[in-house]
């Protein structure tokens, strides 16, 4: 596994293509329809390395 990828987006259609593409491209891959869902369910663990642009 390459690594773990955040996709956040309102549109459903845009977030089952992207997750179809980095999974076949060997990611993991988590999708939220919104930023609050997302920061809802980051883990709170600081020894895992993140970013957010």
């Amino acid at each position: 596994m390459q690594g773990l990828v955040h996709i956040v987006d309102d549109d459903l259609s845009f977030l089952t293509a992207m997750e179809r593409h980095l999974k076949h491209a060997g990611y993991e891959v988590a999708v939220y329809p919104s930023a609050q869902a997302l920061l809802d369910r980051l883990p709170s663990d600081d020894s895992v390395p993140g970013c957010l642009p």
